[in-house]
C-alpha cells in the first residue's frame, strides 16, 4: 500500500528555525560539542531507537534519567529551548501528557514575551481550552509581529510561524494560499521547498493541534524522528468555512 513520509517539521520549525530566541553566539564555546550537546544527542538518539522498536519503553526510560541529570541553570538560552522540546516529545513517547505540557510551557517561557513562538502557543492552548477570543487575540498578535518582522528582510522561520498561524485562525485554504505567495516571491528558499515537499504532513499536524492534548501522543512521534502512516490515517485539513476561528481582533 502507499505510504506518506511526514518529516519531522515540527521539531525543525520550533527549534531550528525557531524566529523568537535570543542569540547565544556570544555565550557558546567554540571548542566543540557542549555536556549538553552530547546529552541532548544522545536524548535524540534513544527517542529514535524506541521509535525504531515499536515505541519500547526503556530507551525512553534511559532518556529521561539523562534528561534529568542535566544542569539546566548552566544552559543558554536556546539550549534551554532544545532542552525542553526534547523533554516534551520524549514524555510524549510515554504518554505522560501532563509532564510534556509543562515541559512546553517552560519552553516557552526561554522566548521573549512577544515572540511568535510564544503568543502562538498561548494561542494554541487558549484554542484547545475552547477560549477562542482569547485564541485570537494571541494568534492576530503574533501574524502582527510576523509581518513586522517580513517587511523588513524575508525569514523564512517567520513566514511558516505565519502560516501555521493562518491555519489556526482562518483554515487550511488561505493558509496554503499564504504559503503559495511566500514560494512565489522567494523560489530559491530551501526551508519553503522543503516545506511544500510536507505540506501534508504540516497540516495533520496543524490539525492534531487542535486537540492538543488528546493527540499528544500522535504529534510527539511525528515531531522526534518521522514516521510513515498510511494514506487514509492523513487528517484533512479545514478551510476557513469550517474549523477556522475567523475571528478578528478589534
Amino acid at each position: 500500500m502507499k505510504r506518506l513520509f511526514i518529516a519531522a517539521l515540527a521539531a525543525v520549525l520550533l527549534v531550528a528555525f525557531g524566529c523568537g530566541a535570543k542569540s547565544d553566539k556570544s555565550d557558546k564555546s567554540a571548542d566543540g560539542p557542549t555536556a549538553f550537546d552530547v546529552a541532548n544527542n544522545y536524548i535524540v538518539n534513544l527517542m529514535t531507537q524506541s521509535m525504531m522498536n515499536d515505541g519500547d519503553s526503556i530507551p525512553l526510560l534511559k532518556a529521561v534519567e539523562i534528561s534529568e541529570g542535566v544542569d539546566v541553570s548552566a544552559l543558554t538560552g536556546m539550549e534551554k529551548i532544545l532542552y525542553y522540546g526534547s523533554r516534551a516529545q520524549l514524555f510524549g513517547l510515554l504518554h505522560r501528557v501532563d509532564d510534556a505540557i509543562d515541559a512546553l510551557k517552560s519552553q516557552m517561557m526561554c522566548y521573549e514575551v512577544d515572540s511568535p513562538e510564544r503568543l502562538s502557543f498561548l494561542g494554541l492552548m487558549a484554542l484547545n481550552e475552547g477560549k477562542n477570543d482569547s485564541a485570537s487575540y494571541y494568534f492576530n498578535r503574533g501574524m502582527e509581529v510576523c509581518d513586522a518582522k517580513l517587511k523588513g528582510a524575508f525569514n523564512s522561520s517567520y513566514a511558516m510561524k505565519n502560516i501555521e498561524i493562518a491555519y489556526y485562525l482562518k483554515g487550511e485554504n488561505q493558509a496554503k494560499a499564504l504559503f503559495d505567495s511566500y514560494v512565489a516571491e522567494h523560489p530559491e528558499d530551501q526551508v519553503l521547498g522543503m516545506m511544500r515537499e510536507c505540506w501534508t504532513g504540516l497540516v495533520q499536524m496543524y490539525e492534531l493541534s487542535k486537540d492538543f492534548k488528546g493527540n499528544f501522543d500522535k504529534i510527539s512521534q511525528l515531531a522526534g524522528g518521522g514516521m510513515m502512516l498510511e494514506d487514509e490515517e492523513i487528517i484533512e485539513g479545514s478551510d476557513s468555512n469550517d474549523n477556522g476561528i475567523v475571528v478578528e481582533v478589534k
